[in-house]
């Protein structure tokens, strides 16, 4: 049987706000990327997006936009969402939740010609409380990686997760499974198989089922680079025997198999190893998964900006009079401020620097003049922290 993956490109979240940046990586990854693509039909491919790299590329290379949507009407790529700015969404209020998601929806909808069904989110950040807010906003499935997910749970399937009713579809994100660098692809296929070799029929609640093993794999826009330019991408890219690719739509249009579980909150194992002691990365041998309160509370610089945020967010969603397009135009400022690059760095873990902190503190005082401006009945509410 052939080892079946789901390959997702995220989103370049540490230059969503560097002109310069995003363009060096539109040409040296996703050009190129997108020239494979068109030349290699049974290579399918799952790419999400920020809000400001897709509206950059919307307004300064039109072309890739017309490209992305032939391919996508071809069913060979999926675009899949998430929040506008990235944010990190259990520190939002259900209102910048799914506002921000329904801005994305409309930026992928108006440019690609499809709304998303999936959803990646940053830093695999988890909580169980999301369920509602995802499937109330459309979402059907999200990324996570499979470090959040209990070992008896990875079973090479979409999970699906249950809260208070409602049901999302999980596809936990297989870090280590990536192609490792110099890598052969005999030594990457071989790893792959004894992996998936470890799962069992019996281990199943649905045997009477057809069922058909998926690895999910999640690559950052320097990771693909890398992996565009191995050998082990030349071999699997060409009709590979042992090798074949999907999209989330695809496979679970063909699959019913999903094992049910509970992922409790928690986050990328990367930024976990920061949780513990400030600024030193120590393994997590405790049994209990850092959440992104854990996190805020050891570096006190980003708890500040998140209470300043929460409160902004709370004098945004009370005011009830005034100027509804001053009231719009805040809800965007406070938006930008929710970027969950001005907390901490995806790739590393640690906070992110000051200059990105003092820029998000310079957004929500925007905000809150903008706020405080357009309704009338704003002091009528007080709050205490």
């Amino acid at each position: 049987m052939k080892s079946k993956f789901c390959l997702v490109l995220n989103a370049d979240l540490e230059s969503s706000d560097e002109t310069v940046l995003l363009e060096k990586n539109y040409q040296n990854v996703f050009k190129p990327l997108l020239s494979f693509l068109y030349s290699h039909k049974d290579f399918f491919l799952t790419i999400g997006f920020s809000g400001p790299q897709l509206s950059h590329y919307e307004k300064k290379h039109p072309e890739s936009i017309e490209l992305l949507h032939e391919l996508s009407s071809k069913r060979q790529i999926e675009i899949i969402g998430g929040g506008y700015y990235s944010p990190i969404f259990p520190l939002l209020l259900p209102m910048d939740r799914s506002g921000q998601i329904e801005k994305m929806n409309s930026l992928v909808r108006s440019t690609i010609g499809k709304r998303p069904c999936g959803m990646t989110l940053f830093g695999s950040i988890w909580d169980s409380c999301l369920v509602s807010t995802f499937q109330s906003c459309g979402m059907e499935y999200v990324f996570l990686d499979s470090s959040l997910v209990p070992k008896k749970h990875l079973k090479c399937c979409p999970l699906i997760a249950s809260e208070q009713g409602r049901s999302i579809k999980i596809f936990p994100s297989y870090k280590n499974l990536i192609p490792l660098e110099n890598e052969s692809c005999q030594e990457w296929t071989s790893r792959i198989k004894t992996f998936v070799s470890k799962i069992r029929p019996e281990q199943f609640p649905f045997s009477n089922e057809f069922f058909e093993p998926v690895l999910s794999l999640c690559f950052s826009f320097e990771q693909f680079g890398s992996f565009m330019k191995s050998q082990c991408f030349a071999s699997v890219s060409e009709n590979s025997e042992d090798v074949s690719f999907t999209t989330p739509y695809l496979y679970l249009k063909k699959s019913k198999c999903f094992s049910p579980a509970y992922i409790p909150a928690g986050m990328d194992s990367e930024i976990s190893k920061w949780s513990l002691i400030p600024f030193e990365q120590v393994e997590n041998k405790t049994g209990f998964p850092p959440t992104i309160q854990d996190y805020l509370n050891l570096y006190l610089q980003n708890k500040r900006l998140y209470e300043r945020m929460v409160y902004i967010s709370m004098l945004v969603s009370q005011c009830k009079g005034g100027d509804k397009v001053r009231k719009t135009a805040s809800s965007e400022v406070l938006w930008k401020a929710q970027d969950g690059t001005n907390y901490l760095s995806p790739s590393f873990g640690v906070p992110s620097p000051a200059e990105k902190r003092q820029k998000a503190f310079r957004a929500l005082n925007e905000a809150e003049r903008l706020i405080r401006a357009g309704c009338k009945n704003f002091q009528r509410v007080t709050y205490f922290f």
